[in-house]
Formats: C-alpha cells, sequence, structure tokens
C-alpha cells in the first residue's frame, strides 16, 4: 500500500460541456478557475495506518452459524483471557464492541440480533495485541 498517512484533498468538479449556442456557457474543465454553470466540491480524508497489532500470532477461531439469521457464537481452542470482540460494517464503523473474560474453548455468544441490519461485517477479536479477523454475514 502506497497511501501517505494525513489529510488527503479530493476536488469534484461538474460543468456543463453545452457549446454556447441557445446559451451563453463558459465551461471550464480544468480544477480550477470560473465557469458559467456547474459545481466545485472539495473532500479530504484523513489516512490513518493501523500498527502494532501482531496477526501473525493471531488466534483461530470459529464463527457459527455463518451466515446467522441473529446472535452468533464464537469458539476457539486457544483462545483465553481477555477478549474485546469488533463487529465492523463494509465501511469500517464499529457497529457492535464487546469486551468479555473467556476461558479456552468456551463458545461466546455475542447477541447482535435486532442490533445490526442485514449485510456482511468483519469480526476482530483482540486479546494482548494480537487480531484475529474473519467475515460474518448476518441474514
Amino acid at each position: 500500500m502506497d497511501a501517505v498517512p494525513g489529510p488527503t484533498r479530493m476536488r469534484v468538479r461538474l460543468h456543463d460541456t453545452h457549446d454556447g449556442s441557445g446559451y451563453e456557457n463558459n465551461f471550464n474543465d480544468t480544477p480550477c478557475g470560473i465557469a458559467s454553470y456547474g459545481e466545485v466540491e472539495d473532500y479530504t480524508v484523513e489516512i490513518t495506518l493501523f500498527m502494532g497489532v501482531n496477526e501473525r500470532n493471531a488466534h483461530s477461531f470459529s464463527v457459527f452459524p455463518n451466515p446467522s439469521n441473529g446472535d452468533i457464537s464464537v469458539i476457539g481452542a486457544d483462545l483465553g483471557g481477555s477478549v474485546l470482540f469488533e463487529l465492523t460494517d463494509m465501511t469500517g464503523r464499529v457497529v457492535y464492541s464487546e469486551g468479555r473474560n473467556v476461558s479456552a474453548g468456551q463458545a461466546v455468544v455475542l447477541p447482535v440480533s435486532g442490533k445490526v441490519a442485514a449485510g456482511s461485517y468483519s469480526l476482530s477479536l483482540m486479546t494482548d495485541g494480537n487480531r484475529s479477523v474473519q467475515t460474518v454475514i448476518i441474514r
């Protein structure tokens, strides 16, 4: 990835390309300048890089049922201790978050039924600087 962290600016310009017959039109297809008709909008996106998480030593886990019509269960043979469960939508917005103390091999039920819309999500499990991610589908 070659994105540079920090604010990145994007300019969107919509302009009328009419040839000028019937009404005067001075169209301009450059980023700046004057045009008879059109609109210019600027957007700023903040680029951040997520660092400090070791996925190499991440714990494996299973999610069931997947796809699900409601609540989901998570289990992992080597998953134990303090675990942060985060469900994020495809825009990266966290829609569900819960921290729990779990025992290895213990099934954990995440009560997301009625709390999230149908769609694809990323379920992240974070423990002691390690992170594991799986895709979850809610119907």
